[in-house]
């Protein structure tokens, strides 16, 4: 539960490979990297072993233990330092668990030339250290999240499904307090916050932290707490409008069952007699965030 955020980062940075350019540049790197570690190998560290098919593969597997071993690094670190990340942090890198994986990743990748090339470090480094510079200039744009072309994909696929989370245990933290207040639910999230047993995190869309409210709590969902009798499929809670990229809404539903929404189909689930209250209240809420926003 600690890591569900730096998880979260963690998927950011491994969706940019869905991008335009993030197949060939994976491309790119596998052949550029390899040629890079032949060169080093042979005219810096003067590495018998160091032939150009060789070192073509000695990169591909050294890039391997390089991620292997920074995930590992940032599983560890998260574990322990989770509690400490900065709430909903835009980039991984800024995060424990994210400079535990920069720091490692280089680490593993020369003890990996160093055993497949059957030298000692000092060699190893010389052979390592261009194909990890530039390695650096590559990736680091997309590591730290600044923007590039089709990078809004890297960010808004895994936001949307931590988002889904969110509402997906805020419901059963409602569940949770109804049933130590003689079935009642909630009255508003802030009294949901007082009792709740995750962080208040999940009270935040990741994908756009909006204003917060008139208290200075930044809630980015709407709930509207549900009688006894209402019905199953009832809205309880949603993600307000200006939340994602894309016109979908996240809802709750009394059942407490999650789902996404095209805004249409979500208009059209207002329109219900059974979400008349729900509708009304939404619409003055989303109308004083507005007017808070500008």
């Amino acid at each position: 539960m600690l890591l569900h955020y730096e998880f979260h980062l963690l998927l950011r940075y491994m969706a940019w490979w869905r991008t335009a350019w993030g197949l060939p540049l994976l491309g790119l790197w596998f052949l550029g990297g390899g040629v890079l570690l032949w060169l080093c190998g042979r005219y810096f560290a003067r590495l018998p072993e160091a032939t150009f098919p060789w070192s073509l593969w000695v990169n591909a597997a050294a890039a391997f233990a390089q991620g292997a071993g920074a995930y590992a690094a940032m599983v560890v670190i998260g574990l322990i330092a989770a509690p400490f990340t900065p709430p909903m942090a835009k980039s991984w890198f800024v995060t424990p668990m994210g400079i535990a994986g920069i720091a490692a990743g280089p680490v593993f990748y020369v003890l990996a030339v160093r055993w497949l090339f059957h030298t000692d470090m000092r060699r190893a480094l010389k052979a390592a250290w261009l194909p990890l510079l530039v390695q650096a200039v590559f990736w680091l744009p997309a590591t730290v999240g600044i923007p590039m072309s089709g990078s809004s994909i890297c960010y808004e696929i895994p936001d949307r499904q931590v988002c889904l989370s969110n509402l997906a245990n805020l419901g059963k933290q409602i569940t949770l307090y109804a049933g130590r207040h003689n079935g009642s639910m909630p009255p508003d999230l802030e009294t949901l916050a007082g009792e709740i047993d995750y962080p208040r995190r999940i009270l935040q869309c990741p994908s756009e932290p909006t204003p917060a409210d008139a208290n200075g709590r930044p809630y980015d969902y709407f709930y509207l707490p549900a009688d006894a009798n209402a019905s199953p499929d009832a809205l309880l809670a949603c993600d307000f409008k200006a939340n994602h990229r894309g016109k979908s809404r996240n809802v709750l539903y009394v059942g407490m069952n999650v789902m996404k929404l095209p805004e249409a189909a979500f208009q059209r689930q207002l329109a219900r007699r059974i979400n008349a209250g729900f509708a009304k209240a939404l619409a003055g809420a989303e109308a004083a965030r507005a007017v808070r926003a500008n």
